[in-house]
C-alpha cells in the first residue's frame, strides 16, 4: 500500500509542478505553489517538488503530450 500511496504522490506532484508553471506564465502576481496546489505532503513538512526526473518519469510525460 505504500508504494501505491508514493507512487499516487508523486504523478499529484508532477501534475502539479506543469500546471503551476502554466498558472505562472499566465498571471502577474502567481500564487506559492503550496497555495495554488496544497498537497498533503505539504503539511508534513516534506516536498514532493524537488523530485529526480527518472527515465519512467519522462516517459510517460511525452505519452501524455504525444511526444517523441
Amino acid at each position: 500500500m505504500k508504494g501505491y500511496e508514493e507512487r499516487t504522490e508523486t504523478e499529484a506532484a508532477m501534475l502539479r509542478i506543469a500546471s503551476f508553471r502554466i498558472h505562472q506564465s499566465l498571471v502577474q502576481k502567481p500564487l506559492t505553489i503550496e497555495k495554488y496546489w496544497p498537497l498533503p505532503s505539504d503539511k508534513e513538512g516534506r516536498s514532493r517538488d524537488t523530485l529526480i526526473m527518472t527515465k519512467e518519469m519522462l516517459a510517460k510525460i511525452k505519452k501524455a503530450h504525444n511526444l517523441k
